[in-house]
């Protein structure tokens, strides 16, 4: 992998499953975070994932937030850079780094909502084969479709820790560094275009975020790619 991740074991986020069992992992819906509301759109950025710091397969537990955010805005240029805020012990939220400007009035598409349905979670650990699998994937040895995996990897998926697959294969667009102390973020998560919704985050199932981490900082990174 060319970019270090901030958890090597590897989960598939199934947010169609009941919750972890003590943990509160949510899926997108409607939130309170503090500051968390987009600069260009005057409206609160959308919420992908909130983690539980306590869960300890996410190696957050001596963090004083209870959740760490994966936040972003698809309907202006927010997302068409890197975008960087900082976790607050409160939980909430300082932007540092967004982009600026509108992408018109139906981007991604018409009637677009402010938030997508919400839903508690679980953390799958992808298997050492599945892993193996998008290793492959990733190194254009393997093709979606020559797997076993293909109703998860036909397309990118939702995941946390690990290597995800990727769609877009240019490993350096990946790279982020904290803008605080400069250093390159560990990779946490990777969210997919597939909700709770018949339409998906952009109507594109093969758009991707990806989200990095820094936790000397508590700082954020995101960067969407869509081949």
């Amino acid at each position: 992998m060319m970019v270090p991740a901030l958890i090597s074991q590897g989960y598939f986020v199934e947010f169609i499953h009941p919750q972890d069992e003590g943990f509160q992992h949510v899926f997108c819906g409607p939130h309170e975070i503090s500051d968390a509301w987009c600069p260009n759109c005057d409206k609160p950025l959308l919420r992908f994932l909130s983690l539980d710091t306590r869960d300890p397969r996410l190696r957050l537990q001596d963090k004083s937030f209870p959740l760490l955010h994966l936040l972003n805005c698809w309907t202006c240029k927010v997302a068409q850079r890197p975008f960087f805020y900082r976790i607050n012990p409160d939980g909430g939220v300082n932007l540092l780094e967004y982009g600026s400007g509108f992408e018109g009035p139906d981007f991604p598409y018409e009637d677009y909502p402010q938030h997508f349905p919400g839903a508690p979670i679980q953390l799958i650990p992808l298997t050492d084969e599945e892993q193996q699998t998008i290793y492959g994937l990733n190194e254009g040895i393997l093709e979606p479709f020559d797997t076993p995996f293909n109703t998860r990897l036909s397309c990118p998926a939702h995941q946390v820790g690990g290597e995800p697959f990727l769609i877009q294969s240019d490993w350096d667009c990946w790279k982020l560094n904290c803008p605080v102390c400069r250093q390159e973020m560990p990779f946490l998560a990777s969210v997919g275009d597939s909700n709770l919704l018949p339409r998906g985050f952009t109507d594109n199932a093969y758009v991707q975020f990806g989200f990095s981490y820094c936790p000397t900082c508590d700082v954020v990174g995101s960067l969407q790619q869509c081949d």
